[in-house]
């Protein structure tokens, strides 16, 4: 400072440096314009995009749309799908997504599965009609029927009926047995047969067929005591 005092600088040098620092200052006045201009170039952008919005949110309330509550409702949305429970469940979705691609294919061979089956219950109503079977009717009938045995069963009955199942009656040779039975009944009702005594039972013994059912019958005898007997005995040991 003393220096500068005792031995001023010339005005030459004053000069120069004068101009130095206007230099300086016009290189950042320019700088300064640089980065000025993006941002008045972006303010009339931005415009635009406040007035596409505004016209956009206009439309919409004109349709009924209202987007404030469109926007409060998907935020709400928003939370429920990114909270932990829902996240799981999701998760979990996707890992089953190939059994619910099959699910979904069966779905689409649902229409043609029931379609195939309404035409093979139409032609097994076709062919009873052709056989003179009231295909109508006889639902109606089963169906009345079906209430009348619901209405009077009780659990007595349906423990005999339980009974029954499981006793063997219904075992396939025993049905035909039956049914045997029943023809044969039906063909000696229709005959007439005359009376026979000692000497022609005897004599009817030499028959094949009144062998077998003799042997039949005794058969039938043998085991049908055995069981009674073992109900005598159970009932004994009670």
């Amino acid at each position: 400072m003393s220096t500068f005092l005792t031995d001023p600088p010339s005005a030459t040098a004053a000069e120069g440096d004068l101009a130095a620092l206007v230099a300086r200052m016009e290189r950042a006045v320019a700088a300064m314009e640089t980065l000025t201009t993006p941002v008045s170039q972006v303010t009339p952008a931005l415009a635009v995009a406040a007035d596409a919005a505004d016209e956009f949110v206009r439309r919409a309330s004109e349709r009924g749309v209202h987007v404030d509550a469109r926007l409060h409702d998907a935020a709400h949305l928003l939370e429920r799908l990114t909270a932990p429970g829902t996240t799981r469940a999701l998760n979990a979705l996707l890992d089953r997504l190939p059994q619910l691609e099959q699910l979904l294919s069966l779905a689409d061979q649902a229409p043609g599965v029931v379609a195939l089956g309404v035409d093979a219950a139409d032609e097994v109503m076709r062919e009873l009609q052709a056989k003179g079977v009231d295909v109508e009717r006889g639902v109606l009938n089963g169906a009345t029927a079906a209430l009348r045995f619901g209405a009077h069963i009780g659990p007595a009955q349906v423990d005999a009926i339980e009974g029954v199942l499981t006793s063997g009656v219904l075992d396939p040779n025993v049905v035909q047995l039956i049914g045997s039975m029943g023809s044969s009944l039906a063909t000696a009702a229709s005959s007439r047969p005359e009376p026979v005594g000692p000497l022609g039972a005897l004599g009817a013994l030499r028959n094949p067929d009144v062998k077998q059912a003799l042997g039949l019958l005794l058969t039938f005898a043998a085991e049908f005591g055995r069981h009674l007997n073992a109900g005598t005995r159970g009932r004994d040991r009670s």
